[in-house]
């Protein structure tokens, strides 16, 4: 009996309290490197946004919330209008409109978290153009959005 109640009790609490230290010190880890991956990602979307070869846009809530100039000549609009857009169903081919919202909804929920899909838009003029989406799901201000890259489609 070389040890009282109370120093157990002591060694007890200090083994908790390292515990502790150590769980804390290893989630700073982790939100260090979520940061780091996150600006990252942030440059990279940057870059995608500001390349004049590729469409790039940012979908939340059912409507655009950042698109790249290449994104805005697919559809015929200039940028701010199609941002103002209260929803991207017009956007959309009347026939696919189903499809495309049912493929977007699921990507939003993670079920998968990405999506890769040929559809038709309607542009600004009306005319028809056959374009390819490739996207995956993010969280934007702490809300689900969709990063995703578009190109038109040539028959």
């Amino acid at each position: 009996e070389h040890f009282t109640p109370q120093d157990c009790e002591l060694v007890e609490t200090a083994a908790h309290q390292t515990a502790i230290l150590l769980e804390n010190d290893r989630l700073d880890a982790r939100s260090q490197q979520l940061i780091y991956q996150n600006q990252i990602h942030e440059e990279y979307f940057r870059q995608l946004l500001s390349s004049p070869f590729v469409g790039a846009f940012m979908f939340q809530g059912n409507k655009f919330i950042q698109v790249n100039d290449r994104c805005a000549s697919l559809f015929g609009y200039p940028r701010d209008e199609l941002m103002r857009l209260p929803s991207i169903a017009s956007l959309i081919a009347y026939e696919d409109r189903a499809s495309v919202n049912q493929i977007l909804q699921t990507c939003l929920a993670g079920n998968p978290p990405n999506l890769n899909h040929t559809f038709h838009i309607s542009r600004k003029n009306g005319q028809v153009a056959k374009v390819m989406v490739q996207g995956l799901m993010t969280q934007f201000k702490s809300r689900p959005a969709i990063i995703s890259l578009i190109d038109e489609l040539f028959n």
